[in-house]
């Protein structure tokens, strides 16, 4: 996932195929959750600056990581 921190738009690559794709703010709410084709770009340009954990899911497995907006 990259670039990171970034103004609001990541790509995801390394994987491949129907992913999920949740996002959580740090208070823990669900702020994105929607099935993408990977690779692909997820915008977070409409969400306020801070530090986000997405988490995707394939059918390979579960993927978390830590974006942060600035």
């Amino acid at each position: 996932i990259y670039p990171n921190p970034s103004k609001g738009v990541f790509n995801i690559e390394g994987i491949s195929g129907t992913a999920d794709i949740t996002l959580f703010n740090t208070f823990g709410e669900k702020v994105l959750n929607k099935e993408i084709n990977l690779p692909g770009l997820i915008d977070l340009t409409g969400q306020p600056k801070g530090i986000y954990l997405i988490r995707i899911i394939t059918d390979d497995g579960i993927y978390f990581d830590k974006l942060i907006v600035d």
